[in-house]
């Protein structure tokens, strides 16, 4: 079996026939200055190629034939890129605990060790399907598990009752879409679109607003429209009036009552998604319950997030709402614990953002992928970092088409003697950075921001 992955003439933008060879199953990291050509050998030469033969055997019918910006790659297995801009694979709808799959865990948690409320007790057993928004028996049958619900104002749409009701959505709307409205109401009713709001008895107004069993509600026809609409260019999108408010039959939690008056430790599912994780685990830690191979599956999945410095997310927390390096981070803990191997996985500057005892645990982490049959490869900066490695590969000598070189491949330590390096003088304090002097000078206008300390006074209120 082949122990590296080998690389030759790889010419893709500023590369200029790099010839090198990566050990598998080992944390490499490719280091340089800016615009060196890091990014281009490791993302797109390593990782697309590797992605392109796994969909090609995989017999995808999405496939794209290019120019090749290499001789050849031998070595290669199926590849996984984890980059700042990850977020563009992220469903909307996506979250912490659904990603992890601590969802899942955490609602066989509830199943096992819930207490339901007498009252909401249909003496049927707990089940995990019940504490899952997707799942039929769980979800709010009001809002469907989505948490929230499009809410009208109508005294911001319907404000004046001399208005006929042909002309309300008037300056606003789609005169197409409301047409067909009016034509099929009418048509149920028997109310004509030239009278007004106030020329209607009440029992007529209502069945405008609300519909009756044979036609749909103006009120409800609209919020439809608004809700199909958002996200694209379109009058309903923009319209004024409407917005969205948490499901008033399930508060927002998107669960069924079942769910919704369960819990564990006397709290509900809902109320320990929303807490951090640090949090969650500590309370599972110290709530009275039996241990279960469950319980501590679960810990130990939260455990590994708090390692990777994920501790003040919570696992309702949405994915694109995520910094890069937070989300980075957030797959690089679902890959372990889906216990994957024989994979390739590529990172882009993974410490970004960390403490150096997060820095310490990340690096933890990455050797855990490693001994479970992985190989790890890095473009990386952070010199602790490159310490832990098993492999440096340096590009330069400078950025753009002064760069695009192998200088060095091989241990640490011969790395440091490397002459020809930009990285190496740094490391070894032969070299110091310059720091200006001098600085030019700010003309006009300019923002003062004093005693900004919001977020932190929050973030003390919440862990009180």
């Amino acid at each position: 079996m082949n122990q590296y992955i080998e690389i030759k003439n790889a010419t893709i933008h500023n590369l200029k026939g790099v010839d090198v060879k990566i050990p598998k199953n080992k944390l490499t990291v490719i280091t340089g200055v800016s615009g060196s050509g890091k990014s281009s050998l490791a993302f797109d030469t390593l990782y697309e190629e590797g992605r392109r033969r796994y969909l090609m055997f995989s017999g995808t019918q999405f496939m794209i034939e290019s120019e090749s910006t290499f001789d050849s790659i031998s070595g290669l297995s199926p590849t996984v890129a984890v980059e700042q801009r990850i977020v563009r694979q992220s469903n909307p709808r996506s979250t912490v605990g659904t990603k992890t799959k601590l969802s899942g865990v955490l609602a066989a948690l509830f199943a096992v060790y819930g207490k339901l409320e007498a009252e909401y007790d249909n003496g049927r057993p707990l089940e995990a399907s019940m504490f899952q928004r997707n799942s039929p028996r769980g979800m709010c049958m009001k809002c469907l598990g989505k948490r929230k619900l499009p809410h009208m104002h109508q005294e911001q749409i319907l404000p004046d009752d001399s208005i006929p009701l042909k002309d309300i959505l008037k300056g606003q709307a789609d005169g197409g879409a409301y047409s067909r409205f009016l034509w099929k109401f009418g048509k149920a009713s028997g109310i004509s679109a030239e009278r007004t709001l106030g020329d209607l008895s009440e029992e007529e107004l209502m069945t405008f607003k609300y519909g009756n069993a044979h036609t749909e509600g103006f009120v409800t026809w609209l919020c439809n429209v608004w809700a199909w609409s958002q996200g694209k260019k379109n009058w309903g999108a923009r319209l004024k009036g409407i917005e969205k408010l948490p499901c008033p039959k399930c508060s927002g939690s998107g669960l069924g009552e079942q769910a919704s008056h369960t819990t564990v430790g006397g709290k509900t599912i809902t109320q320990l998604e929303e807490m951090y994780i640090d949090e969650l685990l500590s309370f599972l830690r110290k709530a009275d319950l039996k241990k279960s191979p469950l319980l501590e599956d679960l810990m130990a999945k939260l455990s590994c997030l708090v390692e990777v410095g994920l501790h003040h997310l919570a696992l309702s927390r949405p994915i694109p709402t995520l910094s890069g390096g937070e989300i980075q981070r957030l797959f690089l803990a679902s890959y372990i614990l889906a216990e994957m191997d024989s994979i390739i996985f590529v990172f882009d500057e993974p410490t970004i953002g960390l403490h150096e005892v997060e820095k310490g645990n990340l690096i933890r982490i990455m050797k855990r992928l490693i001994e479970a049959g992985n190989t790890v490869v890095c473009v990386e900066h952070d010199e602790n970092f490159m310490k832990e490695a098993d492999y440096i590969i340096d590009m330069g000598p400078m950025a753009g088409i002064y760069g695009g070189m192998k200088i060095y491949e091989g241990g640490y330590k011969e790395f440091l003697k490397c002459s020809q390096s930009k990285t190496a003088p740094y490391l070894t304090k032969e070299k110091g950075f310059q720091v200006k002097s001098k600085y030019r000078k700010i003309s006009g206008k300019i923002l003062t921001i004093e005693n900004a300390t919001f977020m932190i006074l929050m973030r003390t209120a919440e862990t009180k």
